[in-house]
């Protein structure tokens, strides 16, 4: 599989910060697409995946939201506003899944849960971002967050995934998530400061490391591992079908 790099690059951020429009936004979104395409033909494979990346209501506010929840009361519709433009191009484009990143909040998971049913026929998957083992980073307990999961129902949403917490917290998390398909693709050796605003480095204990993977790689359910944000060298993902 590969991700898209528009996870920074909903039209509201584009709009805000560098004041494109949304035929220059569309132009980007398509680069992105581009770079994604060319990089699967030049590996030669026939059976990679493209996913369209849709990151988080956060990437607006720029204020590492990602990582505690806190949207400054947003609404509803202003959710909705926020996430229809990326949905909408993808829908329209050959990518071949959407993948939604990052949630870290309650209230926006089930915004998109109802924006993926309404405005894409493409599988999708949503990867929330846990910041302890028990609860998504605005609180909310997964046990709430794995029944609404289970309440989707639709054949297109192919996986639950994990993504920019600790390693440390797969273990735990996983136990709240075992009805579904995981993609789990976590930080190792960074954690994410919310005072300073950035990744600082973290002691890494290889054995602790290598001995997670072995044992999500014996999960069930386990489609995708991947590192995400990682002091080393990346580590070779495993997709098993």
């Amino acid at each position: 599989m590969i991700i898209t790099s528009t996870y920074q690059t909903s039209y509201a951020s584009l709009h805000k910060y560098i004041g494109y429009d949304m035929d220059q936004a569309i132009a980007l979104w398509n680069s992105a697409l581009n770079v994604a395409k060319n990089a699967v033909k030049k590996s030669g494979r026939d059976d990679v995946i493209i996913a369209g990346s849709i990151g988080p209501y956060a990437t607006l506010l720029a204020n590492g939201s990602e990582y505690n929840g806190d949207y400054q009361g947003v609404t509803d519709e202003e959710l909705i506003e926020y996430h229809t433009p990326l949905f909408e191009f993808y829908e329209n484009s050959d990518v071949d899944i959407i993948c939604i990143e990052t949630i870290p909040s309650f209230q926006e998971l089930k915004v998109i849960i109802g924006l993926a049913k309404k405005y894409t026929s493409k599988e999708f998957f949503i990867s929330i971002n846990p910041q302890t083992g028990s609860a998504l980073s605005d609180g909310t307990s997964l046990i709430e967050v794995a029944q609404l999961f289970a309440e989707i129902n639709d054949p297109r949403f192919v996986a639950v995934g994990i993504n920019c917490t600790s390693y440390e917290n797969v273990d735990q998390i996983s136990t709240y998530l075992t009805d579904f398909p995981l993609f789990i693709y976590p930080n190792l050796g960074f954690v994410y400061d919310t005072t300073v605003h950035k990744f600082v480095s973290k002691v890494l204990q290889e054995s602790t490391w290598s001995k997670s993977v072995a044992k999500w790689l014996a999960f069930q359910m386990l489609r995708l591992l991947v590192v995400v944000v990682a002091p080393l060298q990346r580590k070779s993902s495993k997709l098993h079908n």
